[in-house]
């Protein structure tokens, strides 16, 4: 017969004792006493919680201080009696949580619910708890002191699907325990000076330091990232906050619309050759009514003197062409205004020249992709998907995951960890460092990203002269489509 495995989560009970009074019983005392005597009564208070013995062991026990007789001389008057004996010399922890709620969220940075809050389980090292209703999720403790219901900071998560090799809990275990960092009961542990926080930093660092070796690299390719739904007229859409490079193409891998093929890049100058005698504002002010006569631009420095000019509807569905005969560039209105199919909100995009329809190109410059041409109504809602290389992402949770391979952040992680136990002595961290270059020449190494380019000319040879003659191309064309 096969069991049912339910995900445990589980409190690790000696964090309590981290930095706590501690004081010896100098008496022995019997189960069921009232009272214990103890070296040092300074720092208990009346009604504090106190662990007499260590976690783990058998006869250890959380007991309460009397909420109204305050500790004398040596004695400690309890507010409920001893469940065991105990003997002189015993350690006499005073702690500020006497329990522990455990709490589950369906993601890693989701809302919390609260799943049980239980005693501490003294006579363990951990406090466990079973959760026999959920398979998926991610869990999480604080502990709680029941009298006044303050609590301490959430743990870190506990995936319910397991940590893999890549979690940061796997790799700063693994480096605490080759640095030798374990408590009495064997779990690798921090101290003052290696603390998780710089832990934490050093893979940050690690990763910064790898990804800048190189723009594209596997480990942070990103597919099917969307950039945002087209809308019509506007040909400029921000790129991903997480993209690797905010300029020219190497961070992207191919962009296109829906699941059509993929647009071509060019860069910022072919584009602006193509876009020659054209241009784009915004309305400076609404158009109110149909019946308008003059239209006010952001800036019409550059639109022709008359001529027409292309605004986007608000409802996308539209692009209309409004005549004009006059345009005063000091103060951006365009009079003699004939042709106004609907009203307009202040804001919409301005075009003078352009061709719309389907964008075939784009080019990437100031954290923004441009297409080209601008899209046409037929377009409108459509998805721009890309595949991008990302940034390197921030972590600062157990479960999360390096995005290069262990075997290379734990050296560094160790080097960093090293500089911070010998103060910076860079000799007795030195061989970490090694090993992590070694690492490091290993992955560049083996890095192949499986993609694969071909270049060709903008130019093509002329048969008649053999000289080569630069294909024009303007904002309509299809050439490399």
């Amino acid at each position: 017969m096969s069991s049912t495995s339910f995900p445990v989560l589980q409190s690790y009970n000696p964090e309590l004792l981290l930095n706590v009074l501690r004081t010896p019983l100098t008496a022995d005392s019997t189960a069921a006493s009232g009272t214990i005597t103890v070296s040092n009564i300074v720092g208990v208070g009346v009604g504090d919680y106190l662990l007499i013995g260590e976690f783990g062991q058998e006869t250890a026990e959380i007991v309460r201080v009397h909420t109204v007789t305050a500790p004398s001389g040596t004695t400690i008057t309890l507010n409920a009696n001893t469940t065991y004996a105990h003997i002189r010399g015993e350690s006499v922890y005073r702690i500020d949580r006497n329990q522990v709620e455990f709490s589950r969220a369906t993601t890693l940075t989701g809302s919390k619910s609260v799943l049980v809050t239980s005693d501490i389980t003294p006579d363990s090292l951990y406090t466990v708890y079973e959760d026999t209703t959920n398979t998926t999720g991610f869990g999480f403790y604080r502990w709680k002191n029941s009298a006044d219901t303050t609590y301490t900071n959430y743990s870190e998560s506990f995936p319910y699907a397991g940590y893999n090799e890549q979690t940061l809990k796997k790799i700063f275990d693994s480096v605490l325990t080759d640095m030798g960092l374990v408590d009495d009961n064997g779990q690798p542990m921090w101290t003052n000076k290696v603390s998780r926080e710089a832990a934490y930093q050093a893979v940050v660092d690690c990763q910064d330091l790898i990804a800048k070796r190189r723009y594209r690299w596997s480990y942070l390719t990103n597919f099917d990232v969307n950039f945002g739904e087209l809308t019509t007229g506007d040909d400029a859409y921000d790129l991903p906050t997480q993209i690797a490079k905010e300029d020219g193409q190497a961070q992207i891998l191919e962009l296109r619309i829906g699941s059509n093929k993929p647009l071509e890049y060019v860069d910022k100058r072919t584009l602006n050759e193509w876009r020659e005698d054209i241009n784009q504002t915004t309305l400076g002010a609404a158009i109110t009514s149909t019946g308008n006569t003059t239209v006010t631009l952001t800036d019409s420095s550059d639109f022709s003197d008359g001529g027409s000019i292309q605004v986007i509807a608000d409802d996308g569905e539209s692009i209309d062409s409004i005549a004009y005969t006059a345009n005063n560039r000091s103060t951006n209105v365009l009079s003699g205004v004939t042709g106004i199919a609907a009203t307009v909100a202040n804001g919409a995009i301005v075009w003078q020249g352009a061709t719309f329809g389907k964008p075939r190109r784009f080019s990437v410059f100031e954290d923004t992709v441009v297409l080209d041409p601008p899209p046409s109504e037929a377009w409108e809602q459509y998805n721009l998907i890309g595949d991008i290389y990302e940034k390197p992402l921030v972590v600062n949770d157990l479960a999360d995951e390096a995005q290069f391979p262990a075997t290379v952040i734990k050296p560094f992680v160790k080097y960093k960890l090293d500089l911070l136990r010998f103060d910076g002595d860079e000799t007795k961290a030195a061989g970490s460092y090694a090993r992590f270059q070694e690492r490091m020449t290993e992955i560049e190494q083996s890095e192949n990203n499986g993609q694969r380019f071909s270049f060709k000319p903008n130019r093509k040879p002329n048969t008649t002269t053999n000289l080569r003659t630069l294909t024009e191309l303007d904002s309509t064309s299809t050439t490399g489509s």
